[in-house]
């Protein structure tokens, strides 16, 4: 278990920093038209009987219901090609075990209305979430906003009641649903802020957040199993990107005692429990404290979403 994290950033510099990256953003995206650096070659190959005793260390077992948030430049700097790893971690889960991603979808556009196409839109969170919702058997839940996939016999159970969600990351939800399943939700190469089950104590106690404002109806025309039908999705705004005090909560999970961490090779990997961080998140809310500590400065700052036009102050 590792320990607690030592110190975090108070919301406010989280604000600043946030405003300094976007102003840096913008302006290296001028310079060099967004272009990025590519991944560094492998160092050290990370074994497979290595990454299968840290899982093991982490409390991930087979027949679990494991959620994989990961970035395939950390697993290709270890030696490891997105479709080795989801092989791999399939092969680790066992046939009883369940596999999900988030594969959260790049929405299209057609007669000025937004359409999600379940089987055809790609997935803007990664390559590895992108080759896992193609994967033969996998399937993909209907909501457009935070859509997840699921590979293994409790699949449908995690993803197939999203369609009923009236906002993302609710009780219908694959992340709500996840720590109804008592499964586990795993990061490896990434930060512990990746872990979409962060935001299912708002979406579950939105009567109680006290935030105005906090949520958006977007129609969306969805298409699955050959018919259309249009949904309106309640997703949050987005000038509460701004306002999220993510190390607070980070160096909380640490105190709390929720997060196993481990870094075989130097690959980080770390694991929680679903529906304790879930549990206590909502505690949390409950108690008046909510991801978004600054909210309400947005009465007076007003800042718009940090990618569009007019997102800077």
């Amino acid at each position: 278990m590792p320990a607690g994290w030592p110190w975090h950033l108070p919301p406010w510099a989280e604000l600043l920093a946030r405003c300094g990256l976007q102003f840096r953003r913008r302006q290296v995206g001028r310079k060099s038209g967004g272009a990025e650096a590519e991944p560094s070659s492998a160092v050290v190959r990370l074994e497979p009987a290595k990454l299968a005793q840290s899982l093991e260390a982490l409390g991930i077992q087979a027949g679990d219901v494991l959620m994989v948030h990961a970035d395939s430049r950390a697993l290709q700097r270890v030696g490891w090609e997105p479709w080795d790893f989801l092989d791999f971690v399939l092969d680790y889960l066992g046939p009883e075990g369940t596999l999900a991603m988030p594969t959260h979808p790049v929405l299209g556009e057609k007669d000025g209305r937004l359409v999600y196409d379940v089987r055809r839109s790609p997935s803007s969170v990664g390559l590895l979430t992108e080759l896992f919702r193609r994967r033969s058997g996998a399937i993909r839940s209907v909501y457009p906003y935070a859509a997840a996939a699921a590979l293994g016999p409790r699949a449908e159970e995690l993803v197939g009641q999203h369609e009923r969600s009236f906002a993302p990351h609710d009780e219908h939800s694959p992340y709500g649903k996840l720590g109804q399943l008592c499964g586990k939700s795993l990061c490896v190469g990434c930060p512990l802020v990746r872990l979409t089950v962060l935001h299912v104590a708002e979406d579950t106690l939105r009567e109680r957040l006290g935030i105005a404002g906090f949520y958006e109806e977007r129609p969306v025309l969805v298409k699955a199993g050959g018919q259309e039908r249009e949904v309106t999705a309640h997703v949050r705004a987005g000038w509460l990107w701004w306002y999220l005090a993510l190390s607070r909560w980070q160096a909380g999970m640490y105190r709390q005692g929720l997060v196993r961490g481990a870094r075989p090779e130097g690959l980080s990997l770390l694991a929680v429990d679903a529906a304790k961080v879930i549990g206590w998140m909502q505690q949390e809310v409950e108690h008046g404290r909510s991801l978004y500590g600054l909210a309400w400065l947005n009465r007076w700052l007003r800042l718009g979403e940090p990618l569009r036009e007019g997102g800077m102050p």
